[in-house]
């Protein structure tokens, strides 16, 4: 892995970690920035299942600049725990919100299994 840090490199974004979302909000991808190529950085995947690296992909500056980006692995791991647990709660709000605005309509006898 070091050697495909650039230690030397004059750009911060080198080594920084970041997480993508998709169009619900949900983390996508989970990666570390290992170089740059012009207004590209190559990016190392990590798998989701256990942790390994799972590839690379080129990531645009203009993207990797609206991202929040996380200076070591376990701060990025504490922001994804603080996303699921952030989502956790959204859906246990949005089911209470929905049960008390529902309203219960008894089962006329006719429609009663029998």
């Amino acid at each position: 892995m070091k050697s495909l840090l650039n230690a030397k490199s004059s750009d911060g974004l080198i080594g920084m970690w970041a997480h993508t979302y998709d169009e619900d909000g949900d983390i996508d991808q989970q990666f570390q920035i290992v170089r740059r190529s012009g207004d590209v950085y190559l990016c190392k995947l990590y798998s989701w299942i256990d942790g390994s690296p799972a590839g690379c992909v080129a990531v645009g500056r203009s993207k990797i600049l609206g991202l929040k980006l996380y200076e070591t692995c376990e701060a990025m791991n504490d922001a994804l725990e603080k996303h699921i647990q952030q989502g956790q709660w959204r859906r246990m709000s949005t089911e209470r919100t929905e049960r008390e605005n529902s309203v219960i309509v008894p089962l006329r006898a006719e429609h009663r299994a029998l």
